[in-house]
């Protein structure tokens, strides 16, 4: 199992990070400049299952919301899908011990596929 970790930064920028094991986290996170869209990144295990790992800032708040849902209705939920939840200042972070072939990608922003330049 590899582990990732979903957190937020700033009031702009959300991803979905593989912990390596010097505790250090690398990959693919969303920077929309601000525009306190909700960003959605798949989390495929193939046939181990798969999962949205969603991410939204606050505009009420000030701090960051994270959420996890299966991706469609008829998904069975996965058994490694099984959150640790702790803080770090304005953002929760969640951590997900997950098969070592999942594979994370940015799925919706605001609910539309993503595509490229979403991240830009």
């Amino acid at each position: 199992m590899k582990r990732l970790q979903a957190r937020g930064h700033s009031d702009d920028t959300f991803g979905v990070y593989t912990v390596g094991p010097n505790g250090r986290c690398g990959g693919e996170d969303h920077d929309d400049c601000a525009n306190f869209r909700v960003r959605a990144f798949l989390v495929d295990a193939g046939a181990d299952g798969r999962i949205l790992v969603t991410g939204a800032y606050g505009r009420t708040s000030g701090t960051w919301a994270i959420g996890l849902s299966p991706v469609d209705e008829e998904d069975d939920w996965p058994a490694w899908a099984h959150p640790a939840w702790s803080k770090d200042g304005y953002t929760p972070v969640m951590a997900l011990a997950v098969p070592d072939h999942a594979t994370v990608t940015l799925a919706t922003v605001d609910g539309k596929a993503a595509k490229a330049g979403d991240d830009e």
